[in-house]
């Protein structure tokens, strides 16, 4: 159960009579509701209020059993609705506290903020208030915002500062006003669609469960006994749901941290160890270079041993990505795009893992031609976000011709480095750490293709590349399933 169900259990209870024993000695509520009579007729008399026909009750609106000691009125008969003194915003100190909607806790009965004149705009007529009124939001009435005043003051006109007396505890007809019984009516009789407020008709109309004071006194007591019962459970299932939320995610960064530190799968010592790979890799960018494909410029000079980033097996390698991968990289300036053509491939599209081709974007075949002069993405290149956001990385899949957009890099392995292994490694939270490191910007971080090539990147044998992305998504599957059943 929620905490604010329990805070509803209990609220519900209080108006049903249900939370502390009535006792037969105490005043009963119909007596009570005639003291409220003859100090409003007195009231009537001197003109401080406005008197209104009241309808009497009939049974079938009466919406549950109450305890005899109990009566119900309407909310007109006990407090001074449709009677509100009103001030110009001229009349108003600057040191006067002025109350609005947004400094209401929502189905707390919390103060938020208390802000003098001085602190705020104010613009048009409020109403005003005495301390102990209670403040109901009439505007969007579901938000259930209620409390009693601690001062006297001014508030907007959609705020109800409801006046009781002497006979009605202000904190128990607070509670009765934020109980599911009396929401359910404001919720069924407020007009407008966007902005449903409460109308004064209405609110007039609306039943009371009034007890005899002594047992309102005893309620108050109960409920703010168990509200402090209710917020301490809210703190834990604050906690709960954060745990809840979170442990699929540092699950995932849990397995990917192990995976780069050679603590997932064993190592077979039959495995060719990944100096020979780093080997290989080296022979082939001989002869890139020779082919004059690629220019020695772009190739970062390796980590010393003293930049090693923490330990790893003896049979892997700690290499710069720049190493072993060339990087596509179309900078500038991105082309005017169409209805219809050639698919564009943006930072847009490119998920933690995944490729998502909406939005769909194109440009002519014209620009795509004239873009595309550094080279093509084929299928199993790395794509890596280097803004906007930054880090986002997956494999391509796409068949068919497309352009890629800037901010978005294209990263081809050399020899047969395992392009998953490659995505995980780059996302898994000890080398991403790096990245960060790496890039600059205050509003939007960034990273540039130089920089990017200088991560380290820890390199296992080819085989057991292939075991670590066996494992990694066997866990994430795992991991998956008791997210679902956690939700």
């Amino acid at each position: 159960m929620k905490s604010q169900d329990l805070r509803n259990s209990i609220l519900q209870y209080a108006t049903q009579g249900k939370l502390v024993p009535q006792f037969s000695h105490e005043e009963p509520a119909n007596l009570l509701l005639e003291k409220i009579k003859i100090e409003k007729r007195t009231l009537f008399s001197e003109r401080q209020l406005k008197n209104n026909n009241i309808p009497p009750i009939d049974k079938s609106e009466i919406p549950f059993k109450i305890p005899e000691s109990w009566c119900w009125a309407r909310l007109s008969e006990i407090s001074n609705i449709g009677n509100f003194k009103s001030a110009t915003k001229d009349s108003i100190k600057e040191n006067d506290w002025v109350l609005d909607l947004e400094e209401i806790e929502s189905n707390k009965g919390n103060l938020l903020n208390k802000v003098k004149k001085s602190q705020k705009s104010v613009n048009s007529n409020k109403y005003v208030f005495k301390k102990n009124n209670v403040m109901y939001g009439k505007l969007r009435p579901y938000l259930n915002k209620v409390i009693v005043a601690d001062d006297d003051g001014y508030c907007t006109t959609e705020i109800l500062p409801l006046h009781f007396g002497d006979f009605v505890n202000s904190k128990y007809a607070k509670y009765t006003l934020m109980s599911p019984y009396f929401l359910n009516y404001v919720n069924k009789c407020s007009y407008g669609v966007k902005m449903p407020r409460l109308g004064t008709k209405d609110a007039k109309l609306a039943l009371f469960p009034l007890p005899p004071l002594e047992e309102q006194n005893r309620i108050v007591e109960k409920i703010e006994e168990l509200f402090i019962k209710v917020e301490e459970y809210d703190i834990l299932e604050k906690k709960i749901t954060s745990l809840n939320n979170n442990f699929s995610i540092n699950m995932e960064k849990s397995i990917l941290q192990y995976a780069v530190q050679g603590k997932l799968v064993y190592q077979d010592p039959s495995d060719e160890p990944a100096s020979l790979l780093i080997k290989k890799l080296k022979e082939q960018k001989e002869k890139l270079l020779r082919d004059k494909k690629i220019k020695r410029s772009d190739i970062p000079s390796s980590l010393n041993n003293d930049e090693f980033p923490f330990p790893i097996p003896e049979t892997w390698e700690w290499v710069k990505i720049g190493e072993i991968s060339n990087f596509i990289d179309y900078r500038g300036k991105t082309p005017t795009k169409i209805s219809s053509g050639i698919r564009l491939i943006t930072a847009k599209n490119i998920k933690k893992g995944f490729i998502s081709l909406k939005p769909e974007e194109f440009i002519s075949e014209t620009d795509y031609n004239d873009r595309m002069t550094r080279g093509y993405p084929e299928i199993g290149d790395l794509f890596f976000t280097t803004e906007a956001p930054l880090g986002n990385v997956a494999i391509n899949t796409i068949e068919e011709p497309f352009s890629t957009a800037q901010r978005l890099i294209t990263i081809q392995n050399y020899y047969k480095i395992t392009s998953k292994y490659m995505m995980y490694c780059i996302l898994a939270p000890n080398i991403f750490s790096f990245i960060e490191n790496y890039s600059t910007g205050t509003t939007v971080k960034g990273i540039k293709a130089k920089l990017l090539k200088e991560i380290p990147i820890p390199m296992p044998p080819l085989n057991e590349q292939q075991r670590i992305v066996e494992k990694i998504e066997e866990l994430f599957t795992y991991s998956g399933n008791i997210k679902k059943i956690i939700n």
